[in-house]
């Protein structure tokens, strides 16, 4: 034969009643259960802050091309996200051969594709919101030809891969790879 509980009104203070519940010969305290209730929802509260706080601080970091068929076309790495981007190492390669610095791949720009250009360089660790640094810039693309021209250098023969990380030291990799762009892949 199964006790039915019985609810028990042990006091009345300024502030609260108090109850305990019997079930069964167990005594539970409704306040210490609440209690209870109360401080895992706040701990969950707490974790959910925490998960917010890491994804307002993400970067995303696009490298891209820009000024298909104008006089003046580029590569630009840009930080699209909601947080800076901290910067950890740049590989560039030009058709398939990976260079030391921006400086030979302008070498590069020259000897091969004999256009007017510059290259630019990451000179900051850190890209912030908003910002960007353009890494390549080609100018008095005259004719059509020269644009065409341009445009397949830069969208086949020009890679460039940019790790990076958040201030919660999360990485990813953005890359500008062969008609083929990774936008933020997690490492």
């Amino acid at each position: 034969m199964k006790k039915k509980g019985k609810i028990w009104i042990l006091g009345l203070s300024r502030w609260a009643i108090s109850f305990e519940i019997d079930a069964g010969g167990k005594w539970f305290n409704v306040t210490t259960l609440c209690a209870i209730f109360a401080v895992t929802i706040s701990l969950l509260s707490l974790w959910f802050s925490m998960y917010q706080a890491h994804l307002a601080q993400r970067p995303y970091l696009d490298v891209g091309s820009y000024g298909q068929n104008l006089p003046e076309m580029g590569v630009r790495i840009s930080n699209k996200g909601v947080g800076p981007a901290l910067i950890k190492d740049i590989e560039i390669s030009f058709e398939h051969k990976k260079l030391k610095t921006f400086n030979e791949l302008y070498g590069q720009l020259l000897l091969h594709a004999k256009f007017k250009s510059t290259v630019g360089y990451i000179d900051t660790l850190v890209l912030a919101v908003g910002e960007y640094e353009e890494v390549i810039r080609i100018t008095d693309l005259k004719n059509k030809s020269d644009q065409d021209r341009a445009w397949n250098l830069i969208q086949k023969d020009i890679q460039i891969r940019v790790n990076h990380c958040s201030l919660f030291n999360q990485c990813w990799e953005a890359c500008l790879h062969a008609n083929e762009r990774c936008r933020d892949v997690e490492i």
